[in-house]
């Protein structure tokens, strides 16, 4: 079986990765909700986040039922 998905990837660049996030001022306060739900919190947003962004994506991926 396969499987055909996508995943919207963010990330502040610390890790080295070139990616970048910068929401708009009006959708800033969801900021606090979008990484509480991914598991993520101001540690996170203080060091390699892309890094441990992927982590939990792929956590998310393994702990599912996808093949």
């Amino acid at each position: 079986m396969i499987i055909d998905s996508h995943v919207h990837l963010v990330g502040n660049g610390a890790g080295g990765s070139g990616c970048w996030y910068r929401p708009p001022a009006a959708m800033r306060w969801l900021e606090p909700w979008f990484w509480g739900a991914m598991g993520l919190g101001r540690k996170e947003l203080r060091g390699d986040f892309d890094g441990a962004y992927l982590e939990r994506l792929l956590a998310f991926r393994r702990g599912s039922s996808l093949d």
